[in-house]
């Protein structure tokens, strides 16, 4: 979109493109990264000091481009023919801009690694009229991420693969797709079901910024015993130990002659108290969350449906 009445200041540098004493925009974007693409800058809330204030369209919280493009508007109101906004990043000037007719400024910034503080300033001539600021972190290292188990090589109960392992806090992870609630630590716990035969599991940890971390563990599922003909439910938590009060996930898995089933109804049980129900989907698993009990002590959870049962032990204390 061409955005007339513009400037960039790029490192200390004003480049300003003029006809016939109209700024052209996208020529100044340009001439700022010239062998890059900066990434549009999108706001969610600022914190704004007073209405006259300038307001940026776009600053992510996180992100992994240095490189980034900021653009923003003046509120009408606070228009005038001297009007310009100074860009500071990091307590540094790096762009003095005028505004169009219609209050739009844009400035080019590169950020550097961690916390980054942009601050905005409304000038008339000399007079400051008001500020914003913002913060966004730049993170461009993928997330750690360990794999307790299962190890490369195991050979696993089809009926219940457990993966453990352990990324940064306020990552999200994905188990072959599946998305994993993962504990404050960065702690978590899934369990998948499998026919017998090779399996690869693929463990993805994306954090705040983008930057994602996979770790791909090869298995063998065992062939199940032929004697187990019949329907199996087994339960994992997410977390065997909790405050009262505070919310579990119980992930139930459905098998019938050793193979995983799906549309299931399945129905969670905590101590005496009935939760609710769910169906289990194509990998024979159904997922119900709960609070736990204020109740202190070991509580039994248990699933019921398809004419079988399974069931697990919830440790609550204080």
């Amino acid at each position: 979109m061409l955005l007339l009445g513009a400037a960039i200041v790029y490192r200390g540098s004003v480049a300003l493109s003029a006809r016939a004493g109209v700024f052209d925009l996208n020529a100044v974007i340009a001439n700022a990264f010239p062998s890059a693409s900066p990434q549009t800058l999108r706001l969610d809330q600022p914190s704004v000091n007073a209405a006259a204030a300038p307001i940026a369209d776009g600053l992510p919280d996180f992100t992994s481009i240095p490189q980034q493009l900021l653009q923003g508007h003046v509120p009408g109101f606070a228009l005038a023919s001297s009007a310009k906004v100074e860009v500071q990043l990091n307590g540094k000037v790096v762009a003095t801009t005028p505004v169009d007719d219609q209050g739009r400024f844009a400035a080019g910034l590169v950020l550097v690694e961690g916390p980054n503080t942009v601050v905005t300033t409304l000038l008339r001539g000399n007079e400051v009229v008001n500020s914003s600021s913002w913060n966004v972190v730049l993170k461009r290292t993928p997330p750690a991420l360990t794999l307790v188990r299962p190890n490369p090589g195991d050979i696993v109960d089809g009926k219940g693969v457990i993966v453990e392992g352990k990324s940064e806090p306020r990552t999200t992870i994905r188990v072959n797709d599946r998305i994993v609630s993962a504990n404050q630590d960065g702690t978590f716990s899934d369990t998948l079901t499998s026919n017998p035969g090779a399996l690869v599991i693929q463990v993805v940890s994306r954090d705040q910024a983008g930057n994602e971390t996979l770790v791909k563990i090869p298995v063998t599922v065992k062939t199940p015993d032929a004697t187990v003909t019949g329907p199996a439910l087994t339960v994992t938590l997410d977390r065997t130990s909790v405050k009262p009060g505070e919310s579990v996930i119980a992930d139930a898995a459905f098998t019938d002659g050793g193979l995983a089933k799906r549309d299931v109804t399945v129905t969670l049980q905590v101590g005496v108290i009935t939760i609710g129900s769910a169906r289990t989907d194509a990998t024979g698993h159904a997922r119900i969350g709960f609070a736990a009990p204020t109740t202190e002590g070991a509580i039994s959870v248990v699933v019921l449906g398809g004419n079988a049962s399974g069931s697990a032990i919830l440790t609550v204390a204080k």
